[in-house]
């Protein structure tokens, strides 16, 4: 045990489904777990820093990785896609609603899950 302390469900002596973390370092995180396709531990959900930095989004073994915000203490935030940790500058995807005036026949907005930017 390296003093984490994990509180919530297990499939096979893995973290599952809903849970809550504190680790030993003070980081607290909250959210689903589950194993991926390459045996890392995964969670989507939220992790408060012991700096008191908050990161929201895809966490995989340890570390943010996909598609996450992080908000500093002072209100700053980041947006983006994280690779193992590293925030990169690539913004998330963005749509217009100009794109789909075309495509009326194809999609119906309504069951799409996309935000719209005017």
């Amino acid at each position: 045990n390296n003093g984490d302390k994990y509180e919530g469900g297990f499939v096979r002596g893995f973290r599952n489904g809903k849970g809550k973390m504190i680790e030993a370092n003070g980081n607290k995180l909250k959210g689903i777990w589950s194993r991926n396709k390459d045996d890392k531990t995964e969670m989507f959900g939220t992790v408060k820093y012991a700096n008191r930095d908050i990161y929201q989004g895809r966490w995989i073994d340890g570390k943010p990785s996909g598609h996450g915000k992080i908000t500093h203490p002072d209100g700053t935030s980041k947006e983006g896609i994280w690779i193992d940790g590293q925030y990169t500058e690539y913004p998330p995807l963005k749509i217009t609603k100009s794109a789909f005036d075309n495509c009326k026949d194809v999609f119906s907005m309504d069951k799409i899950n996309i935000k719209i930017y005017n």
